[in-house]
């Protein structure tokens, strides 16, 4: 089962957790986000943390939605915007993770709305970037709800001082799924992960809730 390398053992722990009614064997694989989309869009593995986009539903079927996280842009301190739409966004420079995806319509102004800077690396090299001018936006995925939450899971994360050199925003809601390539021998394996996720729903929802 391969995941983005960002997300946390405490996470891979709940869903495992919740996985283990499916009767499924199977182990993580962290590697870099594109480099697991890849590896997954072979068939050499499931995914967890797609969303969707027309572009993935072709290559890729589904789970039933595992969490929602919120899209958020952040800026420096001192930008005169912080954006809150996609129109916002019009003429600046986006950081956005290398194999990031945040729906169709955000995927289609890439490059024409507004300029890309696919960037690799942690959050904190991220934010660096972002803080050193490098970038006007960072794009950052979050299960936070609100800016108090979000600023005080970036403070745990890069450091206090770095957290409040930022303003942020909400974009947009998606879902993060699990996933299987079409045509490949996992795709069997989605009924499971589907009926593990409606029986132990009320876990889903408590681990998702809990404090990170």
């Amino acid at each position: 089962m391969a995941y983005n390398g960002r997300d946390t053992r405490r996470m891979l722990d709940g869903l495992g957790q919740i996985l283990a009614s499916s009767q499924l064997s199977f182990r993580w694989l962290e590697m870099p986000w594109a480099r697991a989309q890849l590896a997954a869009r072979d068939g050499e593995c499931l995914i967890y943390g797609l969303s969707h986009n027309r572009q993935r539903e072709a290559l890729f079927q589904f789970s039933a939605p595992v969490v929602e996280n919120r899209v958020w842009l952040l800026v420096p301190h001192d930008a005169a915007l912080v954006p809150a739409s996609l129109q916002d966004l019009k003429g600046l420079r986006v950081c956005l993770l290398r194999g990031n995806s945040h729906g169709d319509a955000f995927d289609d102004a890439k490059g024409t709305l507004f300029a890309v800077e696919n960037v690799d690396g942690n959050l904190l090299s991220r934010v660096r970037m972002l803080l050193s001018g490098r970038c006007d936006v960072l794009v950052h995925s979050s299960r936070e709800t609100d800016d108090t939450a979000l600023r005080a899971r970036l403070a745990g994360l890069i450091g206090e001082g770095l957290a409040s050199q930022l303003r942020m925003r909400p974009l947009m809601v998606e879902t993060l799924h699990f996933a299987a390539a079409r045509g490949s021998r996992w795709v069997t394996s989605l009924p499971s992960i589907d009926q593990a996720l409606l029986e132990r729903r009320s876990a889903v929802t408590a681990w998702v809730s809990q404090p990170r």
